[in-house]
């Protein structure tokens, strides 16, 4: 069966796996070393969007927007010990771990996996990276047990900054044919993607793709090749 083209709209997609975070020494620069986490339940993207309105003549004539990224949520299965000790939410003391108030957030990047299916039935892995997060602490509850198992809701609430596109060499930020920057809060990757194999083991820098030359300047430099 022939593989389906990853980048038209799948019949749906579900599940999240293979969750992983990467700590940012500095908000401006991806996080280096890659960790697990081992019980991923939920993720969810809320975007932050406002927008101006304005009027002249008694008539609305345009809207400036004003777009924040997303907050959300990322859900476990229970608390994950080792991911807030690394955003400084918990720290070991004597007798224990202790839960310390916060002096401030530090920021992150995180991975994770979801099943996407196309309309002939095929299914297949989509990568993403979320780029310059932020969450503060989970709530937490404890329900006694009756009959059944009653399992705690875990959930981290999270803020989605993002990172300034950067122009294909990857030295500077990019802008577009209007002068204006632009903010990549996520990105996937499908099979068809360069890099995807190893898409999750590091945090990517989000780049321009490298200009494509038109076909006349291939062939022009190819014959001068030969020459």
């Amino acid at each position: 069966m022939a593989a389906p083209n990853y980048n038209n709209q799948s019949a749906g997609y579900h599940g999240i796996k293979n969750a992983k975070y990467a700590i940012r020494e500095e908000l401006d620069t991806v996080g280096i070393v890659v960790v697990p986490i081992e019980y991923a339940k939920s993720i969810s993207f809320d975007p932050t969007i406002e927008q101006q309105p304005v009027y002249f003549n008694d008539t609305k004539i345009m809207a400036i927007v004003s777009d924040q990224g997303y907050t959300g949520a990322f859900g476990t299965s229970a608390q994950d010990r080792g991911f807030e000790t690394a955003l400084e939410h918990i720290a070991p003391v004597s007798n224990g771990i202790a839960d310390i108030m916060l002096n401030g957030l530090k920021r992150f990047d995180m991975y994770y996996e979801y099943q996407e299916k196309s309309k002939s039935g095929i299914k297949f892995t989509v990568k993403v990276w979320v780029l310059n997060v932020e969450t503060t602490k989970s709530a937490k509850a404890h329900n006694t047990d009756t009959n059944s198992v009653t399992l705690g809701e875990y959930s981290y609430p999270m803020t989605v900054y993002g990172d300034k596109i950067k122009n294909a060499t990857g030295d500077e930020i990019y802008r577009d044919e209007n002068g204006n920057e632009i903010t990549a809060t996520r990105i996937i990757s499908v099979p068809s993607d360069t890099g995807y194999a190893d898409f999750d083991k590091t945090v990517p820098v989000a780049k321009m793709p490298t200009p494509i030359p038109p076909a006349k300047t291939v062939m022009k430099n190819a014959t001068e090749n030969i020459k």
